[in-house]
């Protein structure tokens, strides 16, 4: 009787797991997939433009250039999508450690496909101290070239993300610190 009920027991733990693991185990993962373009015989393609002039032509549009590297991927469902994009350097303007950059963003760009760990030069515009997004205008595949162009533009030195930030998290934790401390000392001599 009682060899049984373990026999149930276990059964029943083994139809569990085998369900937990169809469930999470299988679930579908996101992919990215570029279908190759065939090109037409007779095709010429057109004289590249040359870097400089396309950074040149943007860039006095463009209220912030900065070089990042995407930390999540958002697909909207009206084809604009939200990138979060930790900041390695401003290359015009200043701002946070961390923006959300909104826009179109292909699925096949001419040299990366977007996925978390990409690195990408961004030109966009709007304030990047509010909660909204910026707006992209175009970007770039992250290249000595294109910072270059930039800075040849703009005058800028590469800037590092605003400490500001940093400081007043590192001050909220130290008010935060203090308190607990304060607390348990209290705590303690009530005790």
């Amino acid at each position: 009787m009682k060899s049984k009920r373990y026999l149930i027991a276990y059964g029943f733990l083994g139809i569990l797991l085998l369900a937990l693991m169809l469930v999470f185990g299988s679930a579908p993962r996101s992919a990215l997939a570029c279908e190759p373009t065939m090109a037409l015989p007779g095709y010429i393609p057109p004289t590249p433009i040359p870097l400089e002039t396309q950074v040149a032509s943007v860039i006095q549009d463009t209220q912030i250039v900065l070089d990042g590297t995407v930390k999540t991927w958002v697909i909207g469902s009206d084809m604009n999508s939200i990138l979060t994009v930790q900041v390695e350097r401003y290359l015009k303007g200043h701002g946070p450690k961390t923006v959300k950059i909104s826009g179109y963003f292909w699925v096949c760009a001419p040299n990366f496909a977007f996925s978390e760990g990409s690195r990408a030069i961004f030109f966009v515009n709007g304030d990047p101290s509010s909660a909204e997004p910026l707006q992209v205008r175009t970007w770039f595949d992250a290249q000595d070239a294109v910072a270059a162009s930039v800075r040849n533009s703009t005058g800028q030195e590469p800037k590092t993300p605003d400490t500001a930030y940093n400081v007043l998290w590192l001050a909220l934790l130290a008010v935060a610190i203090l308190g607990l401390a304060l607390f348990l000392r209290y705590r303690k001599t009530r005790l």
